[in-house]
């Protein structure tokens, strides 16, 4: 994206494009793909990732499929030039400029890809209960091998100014900094889930995260900026250290005085937890049931979290039908105590406490 032109989407097949002035709304190729990650490197020319193994280029107008065998979802894709690119989810597949051919079977699911030139690249990758921890893989030009281990924590977003210069994010306002040599966790001012990172220069960076957080970087320290939306943000860009946009559920918000002020494009409000989501019984020793209810098909994630922050149970992400849903979570392995369930979908995302005696 750059100040003329740049594109969003939803998880589902609404596409929304940036002429420099207004976003206007276009059809995607296939209403039955949801779409996790996109990169353009023109107006013309970029590619995006999703459900089911597919991804899309998109040339001149046209979008073609180049992937879409494997049942598994792409979570980030990222495209050096038009014939280098890598995206991934069990395992690392790397672009060729005619096909998506697999590169690297890592551990875990990648959840995000970045690349400074086609000689070095970073991919986040997190494994599920019980580990609950992450892999940051890099890549210097021939193989991939694993440089750093993070502990307890899903890491969720990856970027670079250069092969020396690096920030990751993820759960719990974790910030990690990269020197050339290690990964350095970083004083963080919040406790709220982080999504994606974007850096202009090692003087201008900017954090989103869940329940609208953006934090700024100035040099020196992160600062709290009010976005004045309590949507959950995945992706943040900046074209100059003024003008900016982050997207989230429903929600594009821009800035042209660096994030001291910023409009909301479109701002819808989470799932109402009081009408649309329901826990029983609770308190429970063994079972609680969810009941919840969606507008249309949605994917849906469940997550059961300890007071302290910790994951207990991670719900891999489903495709449920619109109307009411319930789902069952056994809890006879928790200890005594109380937690908290957290219920994201296409709707927004909402928690509910529970209490297991």
């Amino acid at each position: 994206m750059n100040s003329n032109y740049g594109w969003t989407f939803d998880t589902s097949d609404k596409m929304l494009f940036y002429d420099g002035t207004d976003w206007t709304e276009r059809n995607f190729a296939n209403g039955d793909t949801y779409i996790f990650s996109s990169h353009f490197l023109s107006e013309n020319l970029g590619w995006v990732a999703g459900s089911f193994g597919k991804i899309y280029k998109y040339e001149n107008g046209n979008w073609i499929l180049e992937n879409g065998n494997t049942i598994d979802s792409f979570w980030s894709i990222y495209v050096v030039d038009p014939t280098h690119g890598w995206t991934g989810h069990q395992s690392i597949f790397r672009y060729n400029g005619s096909e998506w051919l697999e590169e690297f079977d890592n551990d875990g699911l990648i959840t995000s890809v970045f690349f400074t030139d086609i000689h070095h690249g970073w991919a986040i990758a997190m494994t599920g209960y019980p580990t609950d921890q992450s892999y940051i893989y890099k890549y210097n030009g021939e193989n991939w091998y694993l440089e750093h281990v993070v502990p307890e924590v899903y890491m969720h977003g990856i970027f670079f100014t250069e092969p020396t210069n690096g920030w990751a994010v993820g759960e719990l306002g974790t910030i990690l900094k990269y020197n050339g040599l290690d990964w350095v966790q970083q004083p963080s001012i919040t406790y709220e889930r982080l999504e994606d990172v974007f850096f202009l220069d090692q003087n201008h960076g900017w954090i989103c995260g869940n329940y609208g957080t953006i934090l700024y970087y100035d040099g020196s320290e992160w600062i709290i900026q009010n976005s004045g939306t309590y949507s959950n943000l995945v992706d943040i860009h900046f074209t100059d250290s003024l003008t900016g946009w982050a997207v989230g559920e429903r929600t594009i918000l821009y800035t042209n005085t660096g994030g001291n002020i910023i409009t909301g494009i479109d701002d819808y409000p989470d799932i109402d937890a009081s009408t649309q989501f329901l826990v029983y019984p609770n308190p429970s020793r063994d079972f609680i049931n969810l009941s919840f209810d969606l507008q249309s098909f949605s994917m849906v994630s469940l997550k059961l979290y300890s007071l302290s922050g910790q994951v207990i149970i991670d719900r891999p992400v489903e495709y449920t039908s619109a109307g009411n849903n319930e789902l069952k979570f056994d809890i006879r392995s928790l200890s005594k105590g109380i937690y908290i369930c957290s219920l994201k979908t296409g709707d927004g995302e909402t928690t509910k406490k529970i209490v297991k005696h």
